[in-house]
């Protein structure tokens, strides 16, 4: 049975490709960092988390994503306070998963970094600013110092299965997401289905298994308003663009699921559908 569409758009992935949403949002809201003097309390242990400083930001980079961990990139312009400070809150938060997540320092105003700056578009972002990059080296949001924690920071990177649909988005592909609880029956028929439809738009899209009661991705079953009462699987079809554009449960085909991953909602790439920022 067809459920009615549903006009979601999913908070991370609407913008995979830049961080111009946070950044824009950020100037909205008129953060300004002070520059102070340089501190002289530094800390060893902390600082010394940071990547190996005889390479480039993007060497670095491209390091990090082959062993597939998280960048936290340090964006900053002037060696002072405010730097010290981003780059303490940075490596804190890496503690936290240090097998998982790599601190790398930028500063914006060499030109080695120029490309960094404009593939980000950090020209008018309030510095410091953390830029966080996913495992698959898509960048998914920034903070600028007034507005970073661990916890902030932690809250931005995607989950296991966020970051797949980060990186089929990035790739163009669109996603059948199979919701499922492993007491359900009909999962391998949903699966089979999605399979059909995925070989009819020519491999242009991926199936994501997702359990419900994997706590771990919370925040992408309620970008998804998972139905967690659903007596069975429930199919949701996200199209290139990162919208929900259909949800699917019972006795769907391959062709209603075609159908759903080629529909285009009207509206911006921001969940307000806002395109300020250049989004």
């Amino acid at each position: 049975m067809k459920k009615n569409m549903q006009t979601i758009v999913l908070a991370l992935a609407i913008c995979t490709l830049n961080v111009s949403c946070s950044i824009a949002q950020n100037q909205d809201r008129k953060v300004h960092i002070s520059n102070e003097t340089s501190l002289t309390n530094k800390t060893p242990e902390l600082l010394s988390i940071t990547g190996n400083s005889d390479k480039t930001a993007t060497d670095q980079i491209n390091d990090a994503q082959k062993e597939k961990k998280t960048v936290l990139l340090v964006v900053y312009k002037k060696l002072d306070e405010a730097k010290d400070k981003a780059l303490k809150i940075a490596n804190e938060t890496s503690v936290i998963k240090a097998e998982t997540i790599e601190v790398i320092e930028m500063n914006a105003s060499e030109s080695e970094n120029i490309e960094l700056v404009k593939k980000f578009r950090l020209a008018g972002a309030p510095m410091p600013i953390i830029i966080i990059i996913d495992k698959n080296g898509i960048p998914v949001g920034g903070l600028p110092l007034a507005q970073a924690t661990a916890d902030a920071l932690l809250d931005i990177i995607p989950s296991p299965k966020y970051s797949e649909v980060l990186k089929a988005l990035n790739e163009k592909k669109s996603i059948f997401v199979v919701a499922y609880k492993k007491t359900m029956n009909g999962k391998s028929k949903a699966i089979d289905v999605c399979k059909e439809a995925v070989t009819k738009i020519k491999d242009n899209a991926i199936i994501l298994e997702l359990n419900i009661d994997d706590k771990s991705e919370i925040k992408l079953i309620n970008e998804l308003k998972v139905n967690i009462l659903s007596p069975e699987p429930v199919i949701y079809v996200i199209n290139q663009q990162g919208q929900i554009t259909d949800t699917f449960t019972g006795s769907s085909t391959s062709d209603e699921l075609v159908v759903a991953a080629k529909k285009v909602i009207s509206g911006g790439c921001c969940p307000d559908g806002s395109k300020k920022g250049g989004c």
